[in-house]
């Protein structure tokens, strides 16, 4: 997010880093009397429509910022009058989230051998939306393109037997492309369940789940989601 970019609706550029008290414009600027102005701001769009202006449209890409938040705020109609220029208000901005959030939280059922520990590697969505455009004045997505993979990395740490049941995060949270998958377009997510005894990697199983399995299911913007996975039970060696 830095530096962020935000445009008066007359095309100048302001500009700033997270923690500054004040952004600066190329040009200083005056409030005119009895006018109205148009200000917004965006972080990490790919491009926005029209290139001047107040914008209709917000693409972005995923592969272009990888992981990137989209963020989106604008202020219609501020006047010098409601920024009481005498006393030096700021034009101040509420941000929206454009995009969804995701992770996987992994848990595994009680067990009694705590030499036996697990662990997940490569977890990704596969065939994951990767672009899309946002209308500004519908607040929708469309356009959707570019399926790819999403990785969310490794388990953070090992289940243990002490563990298992409270359940370990992916590394890292991803920003998704806000769309609708259903069963004949579904979202494939892949991973790696790892067993180890005494710290030795034993067997590595590769799972693959569609999703959703039946229906439709829609990732909304400004909305995070956890998947939340349950690893089955190991049969256990007995004897007769």
């Amino acid at each position: 997010l830095i530096p962020w970019k935000l445009q008066f609706d007359y095309f100048d550029e302001v500009t700033g880093e997270i923690g500054d008290a004040v952004w600066s414009c190329t040009e200083e600027q005056y409030w005119a009397p009895n006018s109205s102005y148009l200000f917004y701001a965006i972080a990490d769009a790919t491009s926005v429509s029209p290139a001047e202006g107040m914008p209709t449209t917000i693409t972005y890409n995923e592969t272009s910022t990888p992981n990137g938040d989209l963020i989106f705020a604008s202020v219609e109609d501020a006047t010098n009058a409601s920024a009481t220029p005498a006393k030096g208000n700021p034009v101040k901005f509420t941000f929206t989230h454009l995009l969804s959030k995701a992770k996987f939280t992994f848990k595994k059922n009680a067990y009694t051998n705590n030499r036996y520990t697990y662990t997940v590697r490569n977890i990704k969505f596969t065939d994951a939306y990767q672009e899309g455009v946002y209308t500004i004045a519908t607040s929708t997505w469309g356009s959707l393109d570019d399926k790819g993979v999403l990785s969310f990395g490794n388990l953070e740490g090992n289940l243990t037997k002490t563990n298992a049941t409270t359940g370990l995060e992916s590394a890292p949270v991803r920003q998704v492309v806000p769309a609708t998958y259903t069963e004949d377009n579904q979202l494939t997510i892949t991973f790696d369940v790892v067993m180890m005894l005494d710290g030795v990697e034993i067997s590595s199983v590769p799972n693959t789940q569609k999703f959703p399995a039946e229906g439709e299911f829609t990732f909304a913007q400004n909305t995070a989601y956890n998947f939340a996975v349950l690893l089955g039970d190991n049969n256990r060696i007995t004897f007769t």
